[in-house]
């Protein structure tokens, strides 16, 4: 099981511990990548907003939630000082993309996207849909491959529009920069990712026979930062 996921601007990866209700909504994860120390270590939903399935690839947003922060130099994890105030996540068995060259996928699904005020992390604005578009994915090895993608993604009073080229981070994820502008005033002084390292999107191939995959995107405008999660197939 791999997850993907996005708390505001901060990123996270994890890949088990995770738990599901009994209408297949994720109800808590663990992070599990050795080393780390920063992001989410465990986290709990307390109010699901969203979420959705087709059997392959499953997909939601937390509107209410509690963490902890990973151990550092032997300390106990501790409670963040502010509940989380929206999770996008994406979640499915992990696809093993060896085999894909230069394949379109077509989004499907997703959550609405989500502004929050870059000071104070407080709700803005959901919806009015989820983001829309389409990836490119050419993986020829378990190496060297690239996702060029375009999204859009509809805010109250405009859109944004994402595009760009993310890499290759694994067998089946993929992560990167990229442009984004809006039919409003939304980037008149620059919109910029602000997922880890400064990504705009960070997404995975699922499935077996890597029949789906599913991205993160977040950054910052001057309506807030925006973030989402999108889900595409072959």
């Amino acid at each position: 099981m791999s997850l993907i996921g996005n708390a505001g601007p901060y990123a996270v990866l994890s890949t088990s511990n995770t738990t599901f209700g009994t209408e297949g909504q994720l109800l808590s994860f663990t992070n599990v990548i050795g080393g780390v120390t920063w992001g989410i270590y465990t986290a709990a939903a307390t109010d699901i907003a969203e979420f959705g399935s087709d059997g392959a690839i499953a997909w939601g947003r937390w509107s209410g939630g509690t963490a902890q922060l990973p151990k550092a130099n032997g300390n106990t994890p501790k409670l963040l000082p502010n509940p989380i105030t929206t999770f996008n996540y994406i979640t499915g068995v992990p696809g093993d993309a060896t085999a894909l060259n230069n394949v379109p996928f077509t989004s499907f699904g997703g959550t609405q996207p989500v502004v929050l005020n870059s000071v104070t992390g407080s709700l803005v604005s959901t919806g009015p849909g989820s983001a829309t578009g389409n990836l490119i994915i050419n993986f020829p090895g378990a190496t060297g491959g690239s996702v060029i993608y375009q999204i859009y993604v509809p805010t109250t009073g405009q859109t944004f529009y994402l595009s760009g080229i993310a890499q290759q981070t694994s067998r089946h994820g993929f992560a990167g920069s990229g442009t984004v502008t809006s039919n409003g005033t939304g980037c008149a002084t620059g919109c910029f990712g602000n997922l880890g390292s400064g990504n705009l999107l960070q997404g995975s191939v699922f499935g077996a026979g890597n029949t789906r995959a599913g991205a993160q995107y977040g950054f910052s405008s001057s309506i807030g930062n925006v973030s989402g999660a999108v889900v595409f197939k072959k």
